[in-house]
């Protein structure tokens, strides 16, 4: 059996207000592995199960401008995390 990873991070308005119901993906480079999900009330979101690999973290929300991908790694025994929340920003009408 492969191991497998827990990707989890959050998700915030600004610096630190957090952003719920943000739609969440990751997706492996070479596009064999992809899930979504959605941020609770505390701007939080985690992939269980995720294969070790390389993967693009992405978020998004309506009327809201998020910040470009995030890139990760996962490899050896550890679990991992965006190293900073995915930040979103308002957009203006």
């Amino acid at each position: 059996l492969a191991r497998t990873k827990v990707v989890a991070g959050s998700v915030v308005q600004g610096r630190t207000k957090a952003l719920k119901s943000a739609s969440v993906k990751i997706r492996s480079l070479d596009g064999a592995f992809k899930r979504a999900t959605v941020t609770d009330i505390t701007g939080s979101f985690r992939f269980d199960t995720v294969p070790a690999g390389s993967y693009v973290v992405t978020a998004s929300k309506k009327e809201f401008s998020c910040r470009r991908p995030v890139r990760i790694t996962l490899e050896g025994a550890a679990d991992a995390a965006p190293q900073q929340p995915l930040t979103c920003t308002p957009t203006k009408k």
